[in-house]
């Protein structure tokens, strides 16, 4: 059993760097792994929320706006699959630029997080879709210099806070999985992740389960968390 880390594990986030489901044929397979992946991280008291990076995995380009037929298929799955999450109390959310993704996605996303953002009790499940870590920041700048400029906001009021909330993916994850055998994010996550622990590893996510999901918890409770200190 893992030791209780002096700060609670309470937001794991996984990046794939394979594409081992590039296929809209195969989203049934990646819709399984991640329900056993929440089922696992059910059984740690502490993990609120769950970070998966799915670009990934379902195109070779890791761009999945240049995909318009996975697009479309993975609007149709998550419209039929919203019923799983809704019943086992899953808090759905998507992190990444929604303009480029297709109109019909979008609604499906939208759809699933309205159906779901009642869900206060369980897991709150987070997607990356369409996401670009530099994008992410520059949206999040633009829109405080815009509210400085309308005068909403004074340059001194301008905080780290201030920053993380104008980004989309503003929850800081604890611990980052890192699949693959990889050794970088691929710019995913670049502010969230400043202060998270990682944990490297040569497995894919199909391979994750229970026992891995405990190591990766034994590696983040022996960890000394300084947050940039020293």
């Amino acid at each position: 059993m893992a030791k209780k880390p002096i700060e609670p594990l309470r937001h794991i986030a996984f990046v794939p760097h394979k594409a081992h489901l590039a296929c809209s044929n195969a989203l049934p397979q990646l819709g399984r792994k991640i329900r056993d992946i929440l089922t696992y991280v059910s059984t740690f008291e502490n993990i609120k929320t769950v970070t998966l990076w799915a670009d990934p995995l379902l195109v070779d380009t890791g761009n999945l706006s240049d995909n318009d037929k996975m697009m479309s298929a993975l609007a149709n799955y998550l419209v039929h699959t919203r019923n799983f999450f809704v019943k086992n109390n899953i808090k759905v959310s998507f992190v990444g630029i929604r303009a480029n993704l297709s109109v019909v996605l979008q609604e499906a996303m939208s759809l699933l997080e309205e159906e779901t953002r009642r869900n206060n009790g369980g897991i709150c499940l987070q997607l990356g879709l369409a996401y670009k870590g530099r994008e992410q920041i520059m949206e999040a700048t633009t829109a405080i210099v815009k509210l400085v400029l309308e005068g909403k906001l004074s340059p001194d009021q301008i905080s780290e806070e201030r920053i993380g909330k104008n980004l989309s993916d503003h929850a800081d994850p604890d611990l980052i999985v890192v699949l693959d055998g990889q050794r970088s994010l691929q710019g995913f996550l670049p502010w969230g992740a400043s202060y998270a622990e990682w944990y490297q590893v040569s497995y894919g996510l199909l391979d994750l389960d229970m026992k891995r999901i405990a190591e990766a918890v034994q590696y983040y409770a022996e960890r000394d968390r300084r947050k940039g200190g020293v």
